[in-house]
């Protein structure tokens, strides 16, 4: 640690306050550390603009021009007080280098809500923020932001109160969390779940619309959106991982029974490794088709972008203008059909005089190209270092101008496609005016309102499709490049009636479940799949498992003793659930140890606890061997009766979504 307060350890500087020091004085040197000597978000970073564009030194895939503005919560232009204003940008700045983010969003909106709540008029700076200010600060984020968006951003909250506490930058200690709780995802049923489902699924009209799309769109930019929006119904990508594919993503490998398996290679946006994912086979035609429309729309600026990285300095000149180069002037008509708009309106904007020489009106050659090369995309020849991407590798690198349908395409000047332009095709602007490829196409919703869709719901829809078809929850993690099989919860979206109907399925075909549903004759005078719709009315989710009892008849006969009811089911290949039955198991033969103990020391009572605990660690060991048997496939309903006849286990072959039940 220097005389200054930071410690510097390797390529990273952190701040240490001084116990010597008032709180103020050491948020002066937070805030002066922050703004003097570190170089996140640029060297040349405007420190007092209200407004910073961070979009070369964030580096974030595909999404256009990254802003942070230091102004009010919601709508409000005002610039953010003063006094709290420098530590929100030294805060930001500083957390970016320790814990980088693809988006600074929700740190800011934190900022903006403990704006909103004090008044720094009156407290002059954070070093005098109370518990009571952070309270307030939650009202404002409750009223603001969706209940999860509240959650998230209330947690950055929190970090904030700590940081400032544990850093000695407030008058006193700060012990506080925020009170908003976790958002509720398990919910399946009512008006809240179906809400719910709707946002974050598209509708069967919106898919018939992409699908009308991809074969009817006429000009680029749709055509691309399109193909694009068709890849994301192959695979469950986000929409980053799709805008930094390589054009030579193609895998195709031979499987074990000679036939051919095809995928496309993609970099994870969540710290994934580079990794390939493979499409069905159903989808193989779409994904190959969808690949072939993109190459075909984006060669040839891969080829303007391959060709600047060899010449650099000099203009790029389709074959037909070649000419050009060796002639001092380049006329006006000349320019329009270069640049693909008004090259006067464009030269005018960018400092390039008209001249007239030789009686030609037009540009001096050297002007024009000096103008035309600043356009070039800020670290070109690279998109993404993180990635070694390059512009002439990367699939969705587009001539400039190739999504505006109010003007030519450049045949000189590149751009990268942003999430913005594949999200204004799918209407996510189209309350804002800004036309899609649907109103393009005179597409709309059922009810006539136009048609939107989140690029983001091709993903969750892709989850909930595989959650439906039994997919095990470690194969849909890697199959959605994630790192925990915890996070496909998000992306479950099966109702109620989705699982009650595959329980029934299951108990109405003989084989296909472990378990009578109830002693009944084989003269039975309605099919089993008719007396499983009598007999499982309703089912909802437990810890380790699902229960069938019908609440509604008579209330739960086992007190919650799930696994010892025969009204309860589980789920071979649950890995979740699993180990929560292993871990009850370790608990109980915890118990038994202390229950034989005190029947040792003759302890009043402890026979029968001895007893319980006995058969209790029996059925929970039958249970766990069953689970982890190998020779039962993965999905099978394990019901309690039939816990000893393992014979019916490997006979049985149901698939259901493991850890949705």
């Amino acid at each position: 640690m220097n005389d200054d307060g930071v410690q510097v350890g390797g390529d990273v500087i952190y701040f240490s306050p001084r116990v010597e020091l008032s709180a103020l004085e050491n948020l002066w040197g937070f805030i002066a550390l922050a703004r003097d000597r570190l170089t996140i978000f640029g060297r040349d970073l405007d420190w007092d603009a209200e407004i910073w564009d961070v979009t070369a030194a964030a580096h974030a895939s595909g999404q256009g021009r990254i802003r942070i503005s230091f102004t009010g919560l919601g709508q409000a232009a005002r610039p953010m007080a003063a006094g709290i204003s420098d530590f929100a940008r030294a805060y930001l700045r500083y957390q970016q280098g320790l814990k980088p983010t693809r988006g600074t969003q929700q740190r800011l909106a934190a900022f903006r809500a403990l704006d909103a709540a004090g008044d720094f008029s009156t407290l002059q700076d954070v070093t005098r923020i109370t518990p009571a200010h952070l309270d307030a600060a939650v009202q404002q984020i409750g009223s603001h932001y969706s209940e999860a968006g509240a959650y998230r951003i209330a947690g950055q909250l929190e970090a904030i109160g700590r940081f400032l506490s544990d850093n000695s930058l407030v008058a006193m200690p700060l012990q506080w969390t925020h009170s908003l709780s976790r958002p509720g995802d398990t919910v399946r049923i009512g008006r809240e779940h179906e809400e719910r489902r709707a946002r974050k699924i598209p509708s069967q009209r919106a898919l018939e619309a992409v699908a009308f799309a991809f074969r009817a769109a006429d000009n680029p930019s749709d055509r691309i959106a399109a193909a694009a929006a068709a890849l994301m119904c192959c695979a469950p990508v986000r929409i980053g991982e799709l805008l930094r594919v390589r054009a030579n993503c193609e895998v195709v490998r031979d499987k074990r029974n000679g036939a051919a398996q095809y995928g496309l290679r993609w970099w994870s946006e969540k710290g994934v490794k580079p990794e390939v994912r493979w499409i069905i086979a159903t989808m193989e035609d779409v994904a190959r088709e969808a690949l072939g429309v993109i190459l075909e729309l984006t060669s040839e600026a891969r080829r303007i972008a391959a060709w600047y990285e060899v010449n650099p300095g000099r203009l790029y000149l389709p074959s037909d203008l070649t000419e050009l180069r060796s002639q001092p002037v380049m006329p006006l008509g000349a320019a329009d059909e270069l640049l693909g708009l008004r090259s006067a309106d464009w030269a005018s904007r960018n400092g390039v005089p008209v001249i007239i020489s030789d009686g030609v009106e037009g540009f001096a050659f050297e002007a024009l190209e000096a103008a035309v090369l600043a356009k070039l995309p800020k670290g070109f020849p690279v998109v993404e270092t993180a990635t070694e991407l390059s512009y002439s590798e990367a699939l969705f690198t587009v001539r400039h101008n190739e999504f505006r349908t109010d003007r030519g395409s450049s045949r000189c000047m590149i751009d990268r496609v942003s999430q913005q332009q594949i999200s204004d095709c799918l209407g996510r602007r189209v309350d804002a005016g800004i036309q899609s490829m649907f109103n393009r196409l005179g597409l709309a919703d059922d009810d006539g309102s136009p048609l939107k869709i989140r690029s983001h719901q091709f993903r969750h829809y892709l989850n909930t499709l595989a959650q439906r078809s039994g997919a095990d929850q470690l194969d849909i993690a890697i199959w959605s490049g994630r790192k925990s099989t915890a996070q496909n919860r998000a992306y479950d979206h099966l109702t109620a009636d989705e699982l009650l109907e595959m329980v029934r399925e299951a108990l109405g075909e003989e084989g296909e479940h472990l378990g009578p549903v109830a002693p009944v004759q084989m003269r039975s005078p309605i099919t089993r799949a008719e007396f499983a719709r009598l007999a499982v009315p309703t089912a909802h989710f437990t810890e380790f498992g699902a229960c069938i009892h019908d609440f509604a008849m008579l209330p739960c006969p086992r007190h919650r003793d799930c696994l010892n009811c025969e009204e309860h089911v589980c789920v071979k290949g649950d890995q979740v659930r699993t180990g929560r039955i292993r871990a009850l198991l370790e608990d109980t033969r915890r118990e038994l140890a202390k229950a034989e103990a005190a029947v040792q020391e003759d302890f009043d009572g402890a026979d029968r606890f001895l007893e319980h605990h006995r058969r209790a660690m029996a059925r929970y060991e039958e249970l766990i061997s069953i689970l982890t048997d190998p020779e039962i496939p993965d999905g099978t309903i394990v019901r309690g009766a039939a816990m000893a006849s393992r014979r019916t286990l490997r006979a049985s072959t149901l698939r259901l979504p493991s850890g949705n039940i």
